[in-house]
Formats: C-alpha cells, structure tokens, sequence
C-alpha cells in the first residue's frame, strides 16, 4: 500500500510539473513580448519622453523588467568597455522567512485546540522547503499568544522570486501521518525536477498546489481539521526588497447555524527577512 501511494505522489507531481512548465513558458514568452514593444515604444518616443503602459504599469514586477530594459537602452551607446578587475561582483541579497506569531481571536470548541502550521516554499534555484511546526495548545483570548520564531525558510539567496504555501491546522490525531508527509515531499519533488529537465519550473507558482493537492493530505489524512491556506509571492528582487516585513494571514470560519459548532478565527505573523553575509 505505501508504495502505491508513493508512486502515485510521485506521478502527481510529475504531471503537474509537466503543466507548470507549459504554463510559464508561455507566461515567459509574452513577458518577452511586452517588454519587447515597450522597449522600442520608448526609443520611437524618446526615452526621456517615455511612460510606461498601462498594461506594463498593472503588473509591478513587469514594471521593473520593462524600466530596467528602456533604461538600458539608453545608456547603451554612452557606456564605455572596460574591464573591472579590483572590484567584486556585489552580493546577492539573501532572506529568510519566519513564522513568528500564532495569536487564536475566537473559537466555540470546548478547551483548547492543538494547532500546527505546515508550509511549503519554493525558490528561483527551483529549491524547496517543506516544514512542520510543533503543536500549540490554543484557546481564543487577548494572552493566548504563541511566539514559535520558526523559520520556513532558510537566510539565503533566493534567486529573485519565493513562493509560501501554508496551512493551519488542528491536531485530532493525524499530526504524526502530516508531518510524515511532509517530510517526504521533498524527495517527490526533486524527482519531479529531475524528470522536467527544468527544476525551476518546480519554484514557479507551484507551491499551493503541492501543499493542498499534490501530497493528497485531504484524502488521506480525516482525523486533522484544516483551518485554511494562503500563498504568498515576490516575484522579483524588487518584490522581496519592498516586503521585509511582517505580513499578517487571517484563518476565519463562522458558525452556519446553531448545529454547526466550526467557528475559528486565527491570526499568523510571517515575516520576510533580510539576513546578512
């Protein structure tokens, strides 16, 4: 039975590489494009005179690639060759992501919840890292805080773009099967990357569906309730350099009637960190 399983994970994920992969091809290619018309719009104009599109300016990280190319453009013809030999190539940034808070707003089950985070992230080196956090014995209340300063994501150079998945969940008796899951995504997915030809693909977008469908937890793993997930992207060094911070996800559910005692609010802090060196 379990090798059944880990087959068919592996196919899942497979497969929706392989779509992935068709997916930001073509994303890519009409990048190229817009960027393209944009560049030689600016030098028809003048490029002092040139204002981005509306269509560049609806998207910041199409934004940034369109301004750095007009821009390059212009000062094409003034640079001069030279070569550096005293000065080093600067550092590339390097981030961290870290779930720092768990604060329970409001919940009707009686005594506490028994909650646990499970995250999935993704780089531009096509690098993942799946993490299972401790449980945390919750209740709803101004003092019931928790402060895990669990990081999901390692200080390290991303490549220009980190894709978050995570998920709340609560603990009624399945926590040892999703942590073991978990635990076991990484190989999947490196053997997806393998196959593709292209392990970026596998850091593209992928990383809500790998959390919430890929791995099967819904199917497999009844006995733990799940609270909700949120995804978060930078898709470029601009992206990631705006968002150091702490970003705050909501996971809200509210009664339907008096037979349905399902009501949780919970709060998580991640924050997005610039390391050194």
């Amino acid at each position: 039975m379990a090798k059944t399983r880990d087959h068919s994970w592996g196919e899942r994920v497979r497969d929706r590489a392989a779509e992935y992969s068709t997916y930001h091809e073509s994303i890519a290619r009409l990048k190229r494009h817009l960027i393209k018309a944009e560049v030689s719009r600016a030098l028809e104009v003048g490029v002092p005179n040139w204002t981005p599109s509306d269509e560049i300016k609806a998207n910041k990280s199409l934004l940034y690639e369109a301004t750095r190319a007009v821009w390059g453009e212009l000062t094409a013809g003034s640079r001069c060759e030279q070569v550096l030999v005293d000065d080093e190539t600067p550092a590339r940034p390097r981030y961290a992501l870290r779930l720092s808070r768990i604060k329970c707003n409001n919940k009707d089950e009686h005594g506490h919840d028994e909650v646990y985070v499970v995250s999935v992230v993704v780089d531009g080196a096509g690098n993942l890292r799946a993490e299972t956090t401790p449980r945390y014995r919750m209740n709803d209340g101004d003092t019931d805080v928790k402060w895990p300063n669990q990081y999901m994501y390692p200080g390290t150079d991303p490549g220009g773009f980190l894709d978050l998945a995570v998920e709340l969940w609560e603990d009624d008796g399945g926590y040892g099967a999703v942590a073991g899951a978990i635990a076991g995504l990484g190989a999947s997915v490196a053997a997806a990357g393998a196959a593709t030809g292209n392990p970026y693909v596998i850091g593209s977008g992928v990383a809500l569906g790998l959390i919430g469908g890929l791995v099967g937890i819904a199917g497999l793993f009844r006995h733990d309730v799940r609270y909700g997930q949120e995804e978060i992207s930078w898709l470029s060094d601009a992206d990631l350099a705006a968002g150091v911070g702490p970003l705050t996800r909501s996971f809200i559910n509210r009664d339907t009637g008096w037979r349905d005692l399902t009501q949780w609010n919970y709060d998580l802090q991640i924050d997005l960190v610039r390391t050194s060196g």
